[in-house]
């Protein structure tokens, strides 16, 4: 899955509200680890020096952490956020019951593929996933990943910098 899919499923299950199924509106911080199945593991050594020269990914045992802005819309949970034209990748049976997320990813453009992915509403400040997918890239080739992610609140005011997706 591309880096913005990965990202964008990751904040759909950043939606805030004020009940207890759903997430609180502002700005929210998001931790994202991807485990590249079946694909050599990238040595800790070459991870510190790509860090070292700013580039972070989220791979091996650093997360990498956004921030972005939610909508009290968003926050209702009513739907995905997903950022737009994102490789021809749709979100189909979206499912919002209690504090649980869930719903498939299917990709037809430059990734062809199909992914799951599962959001756990921990409270109005915090929630924690799992997207697995499988497909062909026509950059990378095969693909079989896991990403794990996990929110918190950081703050009620956004950053006008600070992305909001559609």
């Amino acid at each position: 899955m591309g880096a913005g899919l990965i990202l964008g499923l990751s904040l759909l299950a950043s939606h805030p509200a004020h009940a207890a199924d759903a997430l609180r509106p502002g700005l929210w911080e998001t931790s994202i680890k991807l485990k590249l199945h079946n694909m050599p593991q990238i040595p800790d050594e070459q991870l510190q020096q790509l860090e070292m020269l700013g580039i972070q990914l989220p791979v091996g045992n650093q997360p990498m952490t956004v921030l972005q802005c939610l909508t009290p819309e968003q926050a209702r949970l009513d739907k995905p956020i997903v950022p737009a034209n994102d490789q021809g990748c749709v979100i189909r049976n979206y499912r919002h019951a209690g504090k649980q997320v869930n719903g498939d990813v299917v990709c037809s453009g430059s990734l062809q593929g199909t992914g799951k992915f599962s959001m756990q509403v921990q409270s109005d400040t915090a929630f924690t996933g799992q997207l697995t997918a499988q497909g062909t890239s026509n950059e990378l080739g095969p693909i079989d990943q896991t990403t794990d992610f996990s929110g918190r609140w950081v703050q009620a005011a956004c950053n006008a910098d600070t992305p909001t997706f559609p």
